[in-house]
């Protein structure tokens, strides 16, 4: 016994090192939701205690101040701590007033880790009604679906035909939307008219969360993935099943899971330009697992909506592209 003692001390000195890692995990923080993060999970007491401390303070200096001792920490703690804040500061403030502390929280947290990070609840730019449509753009864009659906097709088990794709973006109003021809095999005219609030539905949240989403949608459960495991949405922080009445009705009935993916550009934490989201309507779909559509699925969807954020990106107006980089409390 003394000798099986002696190894497992050992083995979190070094030798086995990833046998006592702290597993990510999704952290819950003053109601709101954290995307699930390893790193989130091992200091989840210093990113509360910076998030008391800046509800209590200047978000100016406070917020610098805390940011810049979870950066002495870990680097990738300033981008959950800059998601927690935006979620305090911001709740129940209308547009306008949300947009300028996105703005200043992510310009602070830019010169803390003097490099861009995303701006993951942006209305400001990269939006619908700033977008270069050509036929060219909306052919690839159907390709890049057709093929996501058929690689999934194959992954699952599944018919083809009974899987929809759609592309979700921010308009001016505040709201997602899927723009028009942005989606294959949603026939409805009506349900592709669908619009939701950030954190509400399941593309609602992968945008506010900047997380992937799979949603089961007959037991109504939600859960975050990364690296292939699922992870349990907590309640109260977001709403992936609570929609309007007005919108609720659109959706399809036989409608069985969905999978919904933030588009970023350049890197892990960039510019979440919208929404890809994969669903399975009718026979078959009830006997996907959720384990495998986190194992099997999960590569695709960051792979077709990486590229399809690419494509988009090259299609806004000029003057936005160059104003993202010449006004920097606007950076994205």
């Amino acid at each position: 016994m003394r000798n099986v003692r002696f190894v497992a001390v050992f083995s979190c000195m070094g030798f086995l090192l990833t046998a006592c890692e702290t597993a990510p995990r999704v952290v819950v923080i003053d109601d709101c939701v954290l995307p699930p993060s390893a790193v989130g999970a091992k200091y989840e007491n210093n990113l509360k205690a910076a998030a008391d401390a800046v509800k209590g303070g200047s978000l100016d200096l406070t917020f610098k101040n805390e940011a810049q001792k979870l950066f002495d920490i870990n680097k990738d703690l300033v981008d959950l701590y800059r998601l927690t804040t935006i979620c305090m500061v911001t709740k129940g403030l209308p547009a306008e007033r949300r947009t300028t502390l996105i703005s200043q929280v992510n310009s602070i947290a830019q010169e803390v880790t003097k490099v861009s990070i995303a701006q993951s609840t942006s209305i400001r730019t990269l939006v619908i009604e700033d977008l270069k449509t050509s036929p060219d753009l909306l052919s690839t864009i159907n390709l890049e679906l057709r093929s996501l659906a058929a690689s999934a097709s194959a992954a699952v088990r599944v018919p083809e035909e009974n899987l929809r794709a759609a592309v979700f973006m921010m308009s001016k109003d505040g709201r997602l939307r899927v723009p028009k021809n942005f989606s294959v095999r949603m026939f409805d005219a009506i349900e592709v008219t669908i619009t939701l609030s950030p954190g509400v539905g399941l593309s609602g949240v992968a945008y506010q969360s900047n997380g992937r989403v799979i949603g089961m949608v007959r037991r109504k459960e939600a859960f975050f993935v990364d690296g292939g495991r699922p992870f349990p949405v907590p309640p109260g922080g977001y709403k992936p099943f609570i929609l309007p009445r007005e919108e609720e009705v659109k959706i399809a009935r036989e409608l069985e899971w969905i999978f919904s993916a933030p588009m970023k550009i350049d890197s892990s934490f960039g510019e979440i330009v919208g929404v890809l989201s994969l669903d399975c309507v009718g026979k078959g779909c009830e006997k996907v697992k959720l384990d495998d559509l986190a194992q099997l699925l999960e590569r695709d969807m960051i792979t077709s909506a990486a590229r399809m954020a690419a494509i988009l990106q090259s299609q806004f107006k000029p003057d936005l592209k160059s104003a993202k980089l010449t006004n920097a409390p606007g950076n994205l």
